[in-house]
């Protein structure tokens, strides 16, 4: 039998060993009393305890284009589950319809199909939420299941097909065949899509046919042949299949392994020397343009030598005379007159004579030569006139339009050939200067600037180093600030009988504001130019920025 002290030290020794236990238990049972969920806000979310716990496992996922309601969203942290809206279309948890931001005062509004939720993602597929929308991947059908079609910079749905052949583009119904297809080919044999006629003569009319071939999967189109100047396309044939070639409509389908026919015309009437024309087909295969080229080098039938005659400076009272060479390149004798179909006048002291060199009996030559005179009579300053010449010499072929193509309609019958040379001089007076004006600029008050003449005497006789210089004002005004003016002659360095007049702007009073314009006379003392008038001209602005130095 045990005593009072034992049992004590017993109960004692018990205590010690079961009471952590059980505080442990009753803490483990009292936390899975507690066992709710809250959201992001530390709410408890709306809904059952089996649609909390089924969104609180971890083997739940939903897929980022299907899920269910309730289900874990990706980029949601474990234990986080989407908030079911109740009478927000927002989706915001808050009620807030302004969205994010929408707590600090901001009244930013977002319409109902885009708005963002600042607590919840929406997951598209998903009852009762509205979808967000998806970018599609390319311009094939779009990847946005619930949303607005995506749309091209062009306005249109993507997936929808453009220019299939019947729809508009920039609204104006396309060219057939302008559309492009991937499986069409238009092909020419390597190096054929380039002829060359070699050596032709003016006024020749050269034909050639381009052979090519519908080589795709599918058909090709031909919706347009471009020819360059001086070429033109006269028929664009399409074998049937038996071998037999017939005219093509332009959008027409041409069928795998088809022959093209493009008949193609080089009109060398206008043409010299090496030429190259280009012909462009534009048809609906991927690469939509093939060019074809003619090129030739073409002889002149007749030319002058030189085209192009300078008489250079003519002095008052000196003749000068240039001869111009015309023959036939081949050889052939021909008759040459004036051209009257447009006259242009001879200036003033300028003659032509046209005469034949060891001409036939009928006067026809190979060899002509025109022989150009300026002299007395001539006007002072530039001179200029174009020769042109019509031969008796027609050209080889008829190019009158045909029903068969277009070409050259010729006016009043045959063409002849025909050859041009141009001259140009300059007829100098007894005295020349220049410049023909001064101008002084946009000057401020107390700038200097100098502008100067230089004067050239061609008449030997005559001394140039006498003259004097008046200022005058011009048509009757005032010359404003004259007393700041002067000017000053000295003789030209490096020409004999010339001089250098100058004249400057000593630089006008501060507060001068206003334009001036005069004319400085130069007084020579000649008897057929006694004066020359120089006009100049400027402004003066106070603050027109820092003052440069004249440097004239």
């Amino acid at each position: 039998m045990h005593s009072t002290s034992d049992h004590s030290s017993l109960l004692s020794r018990i205590s010690q060993r079961l009471i952590p236990g059980f505080l442990m238990v009753g803490l483990i049972g009292s936390c899975g009393g507690q066992g709710e969920i809250t959201d992001a806000s530390g709410d408890a979310p709306a809904g059952n305890d089996a649609t909390n716990s089924q969104a609180a496992s971890p083997a739940s996922t939903v897929s980022s284009t299907q899920g269910t309601p309730g289900g874990l969203v990706p980029g949601f942290k474990p234990g986080q589950v989407s908030t079911k809206p109740t009478g927000n279309p927002t989706g915001n948890p808050t009620g807030n319809p302004t969205g994010k931001g929408a707590g600090k005062g901001q009244k930013r509004k977002r319409p109902q199909g885009g708005a963002k939720t600042p607590g919840a993602r929406r997951v598209p597929g998903a009852s009762g939420v509205p979808t967000t929308r998806v970018p599609s991947s390319g311009q094939g059908a779009p990847n946005n299941p619930g949303g607005a079609p995506d749309r091209t910079q062009g306005g249109a749905a993507v997936g929808e097909r453009l220019n299939n052949g019947q729809g508009p583009v920039n609204g104006q119904t396309p060219i057939a065949g302008a559309e492009k297809d991937p499986d069409a080919r238009l092909s020419i044999e390597f190096g054929a899509e380039k002829h060359d006629f070699g050596a032709a003569r003016q006024g020749d009319i050269l034909n050639h046919i381009f052979n090519l071939t519908s080589t795709g999967e599918n058909p090709v189109r031909i919706r347009q042949t471009s020819p360059t100047c001086g070429c033109t396309v006269s028929k664009v044939s399409v074998d049937d299949g038996m071998g037999n070639f017939g005219p093509y409509k332009m959008g027409d389908e041409i069928p795998a392994g088809r022959e093209v026919q493009i008949e193609a015309r080089l009109d060398t009437t206008h043409k010299t020397n090496k030429t190259q024309v280009r012909i462009n087909v534009y048809t609906n295969d991927p690469i939509g343009l093939t060019q074809l080229a003619l090129t030739s080098n073409i002889e002149p039938f007749i030319k002058a030598t030189p085209p192009f005659v300078n008489m250079g400076d003519i002095k008052e009272g000196e003749e000068k005379v240039q001869v111009i060479d015309i023959r036939t390149s081949r050889g052939e004798p021909v008759m040459l007159s004036n051209d009257t179909s447009n006259p242009i006048k001879l200036p003033p002291g300028m003659t032509v004579e046209l005469s034949p060199v060891g001409s036939h009996q009928d006067g026809r030559s190979s060899h002509w030569q025109a022989t150009v005179t300026v002299g007395e009579g001539a006007n002072e300053g530039p001179i200029g006139y174009q020769i042109r010449l019509n031969s008796d010499f027609e050209m080889p072929e008829e190019k009158a339009s045909t029903p068969e193509g277009p070409g050259p309609v010729i006016v009043g019958g045959a063409k002849f050939y025909k050859v041009s040379a141009s001259v140009n001089g300059r007829v100098l007076g007894a005295l020349s200067f220049t410049p023909q004006f001064l101008s002084m600029g946009l000057v401020r008050p107390g700038q200097v600037v100098k502008r100067n003449v230089k004067v050239i005497s061609h008449d030997p006789s005559f001394d140039l180093s006498k003259a004097t210089v008046e200022l005058r004002p011009e048509a009757g005004q005032e010359l404003a600030w004259k007393e700041n003016f002067s000017t000053s002659l000295r003789p030209a360095v490096g020409l004999s009988n010339a001089i250098d007049v100058q004249l400057v702007l000593e630089g006008l009073p501060d507060g001068s504001d206003g334009s001036f314009r005069g004319v400085m006379v130069i007084l020579t003392g000649h008897p057929t130019k006694p004066e020359l008038a120089v006009r100049f001209s400027g402004v003066c602005r106070a603050g027109v920025g820092t003052v440069l130095p004249d440097r004239r």
